[in-house]
């Protein structure tokens, strides 16, 4: 299938000085008046999760039945999850150690080989204790971004959970994100279409030629719910857009992917965009990532930002733009530097929210995403990125709005 809708893609660029600050966000203030509007949000912060995160072998068969049967003491048992924890991995082995479980680089000056399991709890609960403190504080900053006038949390007994009392919101959807996204930035290098069109256009062939498993079944016809980003001439663009599909058919080609993955390079990787084409509000882009790091990371990533506005620059374009520190600012010059033609993908959360082409080298640290926000979505996404990415995956359970 053809497409020629790369045209309606005018090329980004990289802002190589900083942006006069035309505007800044602002919250409107809210006026008293005789009742007061509450909402109680209920949200959940797995220390289950925390424990595996810390554990330098996550997948230890101990350490996950262990970990279940203290998610089922904690609704009947009125003590802390680490003791718990601590007694249900003993009752699953008598023997069985921590040490090795735990004895990570990053915990490798409080946990050793020799350490005792009470040892090695001790170090947990200061850890999962640091990591729920963090994530709390980086949720706090983020609800008070929204002109709120009170923010209380509380801790729900003998459970994960914690109520937060948020006093005059009423934008229950935009709070539910502030408290739901993680905002993992990384930017990406990218593949250009053309070096990697043959690979694709062989997992194609050969999706294609696998046979349905009941009369029902559809046929994995790619290219007939990915429209490839070809020119006129019938030639790959030579941009990191692989193509365009309705957002109801992403899951399939995502699936039609991982199916054939053998065929791509190892360090190629798929990414659709956040937002949706310009002129048609159901299209998305999947752009092409590369990935140069040993452990698949992002080479550079949202923890050297030190700051991130929203604004409007001179063409009334409403854009959020970040500042790095100076280990960030080197990382970027090198990528830069080493890019000069290709596109760097800004990637949040799986997301690609842009993926402008690098002019030249950029040497002073900032960034710009430029893309179809509004001034509150803008304002939402500077104010997560600016407090950091959460350490833990948060789940809200209810939102109840209270009128006193």
């Amino acid at each position: 299938m053809k497409t020629t809708r790369n045209l309606l893609f005018p090329v980004m660029v990289i802002v190589m000085c900083l942006i006069p600050m035309l505007s800044s966000a602002g919250t409107n203030p809210i006026e008293p008046t005789g009742t007061t509007t509450n909402r109680n949000v209920t949200i959940e912060i797995s220390m289950a999760d925390i424990i595996r995160g810390i554990a330098i072998l996550p997948e230890d068969p101990i350490l996950n039945k262990a970990l279940l049967k203290t998610l089922e003491r904690q609704k009947k048992e009125d003590k802390d999850f680490v003791t718990l924890f601590g007694e249900s991995f003993s009752q699953m082995d008598p023997k069985a150690l921590l040490a090795p479980i735990f004895n990570s680089f990053v915990l490798s000056d409080r946990v050793f080989p020799t350490s005792t399991n009470a040892d090695v709890l001790k170090v947990i609960s200061t850890e999962t204790n640091t990591v729920i403190n963090q994530t709390l504080n980086i949720l706090r900053t983020r609800i008070d971004s929204l002109g709120v006038r009170s923010v209380t949390i509380q801790k729900i007994p003998m459970s994960n959970r914690y109520l937060i009392t948020i006093q005059n919101v009423q934008d229950t959807e935009r709070v539910k994100r502030m408290l739901q996204t993680s905002a993992r930035v990384g930017f990406w290098e990218t593949y250009k279409l053309p070096d990697i069109f043959p690979t694709i256009a062989e997992a194609a062939k050969k999706l294609a030629a696998i046979k349905p498993t009941s009369a029902n079944a559809k046929k994995y016809n790619l290219f007939e719910v990915l429209m490839l980003s070809i020119d006129g001439e019938n030639k790959p663009v030579n941009r990191a857009t692989v193509g365009y599909a309705s957002i109801k058919d992403t899951s399939m080609i995502n699936k039609m992917l991982k199916m054939e993955k053998m065929s791509f390079p190892r360090n190629l990787a798929f990414a659709w965009t956040h937002n949706p084409e310009k002129n048609n509000p159901l299209i998305h882009e999947l752009v092409a990532l590369r990935i140069s790091t040993r452990d698949g990371n992002a080479p550079l990533e949202g923890d050297v930002i030190v700051d991130a506005k929203d604004t409007i620059n001179r063409n009334g374009q409403v854009i959020v733009t970040m500042m790095m520190n100076a280990e960030g600012a080197r990382i970027l010059r090198r990528l830069t530097n080493e890019n000069v033609g290709n596109e760097l993908a800004i990637v949040i959360d799986g997301r690609v929210y842009a993926y402008p082409q690098i002019l030249n080298q950029v040497s002073n640290g900032h960034m710009t995403i430029a893309g179809s926000f509004t001034r509150e979505e803008a304002h939402d996404l500077a104010t997560m990125i600016k407090a950091g990415r959460l350490p833990v995956a948060v789940k809200v359970i209810s939102d109840v709005e209270v009128v006193h």
